[in-house]
């Protein structure tokens, strides 16, 4: 993880810098999961999962075995961008059928620092597949919107030791049950599951609004106690 380039920087200017990845290319959230629980009504809602990113528009490359169910969005099988489905504009997202039966990731999600939500998803990455190297979220992003924009949280809930998700000449972001990482997407990444258990994580995006000094104080806080803990302060 990398020193920041000033220690005078305010807690947005922090927040700035790790959405860039100044910092380096992943950050550990500070984020209870009950994650057991969740993974429970994960079970509730197996059946209702669809393929994700099968030719219909979003992301590169072949995959295996991924698998999406939408909690909040448009509907709980529709797990790619909107424009995706034949939409002129962003429609309003709402918890869908599947996401009334998560009581738990609802409290969560709406606990964040965040006015409302984007879509908020299980992933699922069956056992023995594979997602090949992509990146997400484009070129050209305006950083002086980025808080406009919607921003990735990715919990891990039944992440098993054979999993890995890699960011291409960087390294394995250190997932584990119940961790949260903001995740640098920008960057090419791609996940093997090389275990026989699926991989199961909620991927959810913030649209921060008016929560903007919380959600910034939340990254930067993150940051901090991350830097401490791994001996650099």
């Amino acid at each position: 993880m990398n020193p920041l380039p000033d220690i005078s920087m305010t807690d947005e200017e922090i927040a700035l810098w790790i959405l860039q990845g100044g910092h380096g290319d992943w950050l550990e959230l500070d984020l209870q999961v009950d994650c057991d629980a969740i993974y429970e009504e994960y079970h509730k809602v197996n059946h209702m999962f669809v393929p994700h990113r099968d030719g219909s528009g979003e992301g590169e490359g072949t995959h295996k075995g991924w698998e999406a169910c939408t909690l909040h969005g448009i509907e709980y099988d529709k797990t790619n961008v909107w424009n995706a489905y034949g939409f002129d504009t962003e429609p309003e997202y709402k918890w869908t059928q599947a996401g009334k039966k998560c009581n738990i990731v609802q409290t969560l999600f709406e606990s964040m620092p965040a006015e409302k939500l984007s879509r908020v998803r299980f992933m699922k990455l069956n056992a023995g597949g594979y997602i090949t190297p992509h990146t997400d979220g484009g070129s050209g992003i305006n950083w002086d919107k980025i808080f406009d924009h919607p921003l990735p949280v990715n919990i891990a809930i039944h992440h098993p030791k054979d999993c890995h998700m890699h960011i291409t000449d960087v390294g394995t972001v250190p997932f584990n049950n119940g961790k949260a990482f903001l995740v640098n997407i920008l960057k090419e990444h791609s996940v093997v599951n090389n275990s026989n258990s699926d991989r199961i994580h909620i991927i959810g995006h913030l649209l921060v609004g008016n929560k903007k000094a919380e959600y910034c104080a939340w990254l930067a806080n993150s940051y901090r106690r991350q830097y401490v803990l791994q001996g650099q302060i």
